[in-house]
């Protein structure tokens, strides 16, 4: 998730501690994905991106089969989630 960027910021979303969970069920090779960003009203659009981006990411994982990322606290959330998984 490292490589997973703030497109406003242009900083790793890791280092500005957007990953507020993550689960990883080895002997399925799915894994979890908590974000959360620091205000309630980011730009949706750049949410959208990096909850798209960090699915991505760990879809390229050797070994993952399934991801799920989910964006909370924002309030658009549900769309954004939806539309991404």
């Amino acid at each position: 998730l490292s490589g997973v960027r703030d497109p406003e910021l242009d900083e790793p979303i890791t280092d500005l501690e957007f990953v507020s969970g993550l689960e990883v069920n080895d002997g399925g090779g799915s894994v979890f994905v908590r974000l959360r960003l620091p205000t309630y009203f980011c730009a949706p659009n750049f949410s959208y991106l990096m909850v798209a981006d960090a699915k991505e990411a760990v879809l390229s994982v050797p070994g993952v089969r399934e991801a799920r990322v989910v964006l909370e606290d924002h309030y658009a959330s549900d769309e954004i989630n939806a539309g991404v998984n």
